[in-house]
């Protein structure tokens, strides 16, 4: 296998040999990689640079390698921007050692949080070790002005912790640990507020097109920002003791569905108002058993006969169904989805 020979400004002041061509043109090599054979020796690969004349081989040698080594940098530079960096501890570090269904929702906070902050902040071209306390502030606060959930605030967070844990030996300082993240009321007070703006920019073009249609105009003005805060799709974070559950009401209306059918009303070829035949629900019965039981849907579908004790009348549950992306050996979703069992 071939070495990459590293190009640096030193190699534009090495004398390398320039001769002459039988057809008359002047070259020169450089030498760009080296591959060792098992006696020990070294054989070499070139550039050959080709000229009219030495002076004319001279400058292209120059201007090949000042292109080389800016070429060197701007990959350097990739290596250590901070999303290829994430990229290169999700796909690398960190497939196939968590639960595919973890590894899921790490690119989905990179993809959906992460990236979009960065691109907006212009933070897109930053490196790794000159990420500071107040980039990670501007991340987090990018995203909990876009109504994000304290839970999904809290996997963002989670995430570059767990980064910067794993490249803490590349950089001078962890920001992580000096960050200070929210408080549970605070998310619930910023959606709030933003909530309220939400309705008023609605509120605002309901009012325009009011006035659009009594004045005949076409077109409703509005401001970019009014706009956008109406676009807005506000991921709400509820109480945890808002906890909501079928009444007896609800629990009989569904027992007497499944026990006794349904009808449903259409208009027959005459047009008259008539009811349809009896329906009975599909798996009426295993609904019946995750009303009981208060299982997952996950959780339930899972089961396998062995797993239930009829006898005493119990259940054994050790796994959860979940669907997950199918990946290629890269890690990368092949926009397809498996079905899979964790314990």
């Amino acid at each position: 296998m071939f070495v990459k020979i590293p190009i640096t400004y030193k190699t534009l002041t090495e004398k390398f040999k320039i001769t002459k061509r039988s057809d008359g043109r002047y070259c020169c090599r450089i030498p760009i990689s080296y591959e060792t054979t098992a006696d020990g020796k070294k054989t070499y690969q070139y550039k050959t640079i080709y000229g009219v004349d030495e002076n004319d081989v001279r400058m292209k040698q120059g201007e090949y390698i000042e292109q080389q080594i800016q070429e060197a940098a701007r990959i350097q530079h990739n290596k250590e921007m901070l999303v290829t960096k994430m990229e290169e501890w999700l796909y690398v570090r960190k497939y196939k050692k968590v639960k595919p269904n973890s590894f899921d929702r790490l690119e989905n906070t990179l993809d959906f949080q992460i990236r979009p902050a960065l691109e907006a902040l212009q933070l897109s071209d930053i490196k790794l070790n000159d990420v500071t306390t107040i980039h990670i502030e501007r991340i987090m606060n990018y995203n909990l002005n876009k109504g994000y959930s304290y839970s999904t605030l809290l996997k963002v967070r989670r995430f570059l912790v767990s980064f910067f844990a794993c490249y803490e030996d590349e950089i001078a300082k962890n920001p992580m640990k000096q960050y200070q993240f929210y408080t549970k009321e605070s998310v619930m007070e910023t959606q709030a507020s933003l909530q309220g703006q939400k309705e008023a920019a609605l509120a605002k073009i309901e009012q325009r097109k009011a006035e659009i249609k009594t004045e005949g105009s076409s077109k409703i003005f509005i401001s970019e920002e009014e706009a956008h805060i109406a676009r807005m799709k506000l991921e709400s974070q509820q109480d945890e003791s808002d906890i909501h559950y079928f009444t007896d009401e609800e629990i009989a209306k569904i027992k007497d569905t499944i026990y006794n059918g349904y009808r449903l009303p259409f208009k027959s070829r005459s047009g008259n108002d008539v009811m349809s035949a009896l329906y009975f629900p599909k798996q009426g019965e295993f609904f019946l058993f995750m009303l009981y039981t208060g299982l997952r849907c996950g959780e339930a579908t899972s089961l396998k006969y062995s797993d239930v004790d009829f006898e005493n009348c119990t259940v054994n549950v050790c796994k959860n169904a979940v669907n997950v992306k199918s990946r290629d050996a890269n890690g990368k979703a092949t926009g397809k989805r498996n079905r899979n069992l964790a314990s």
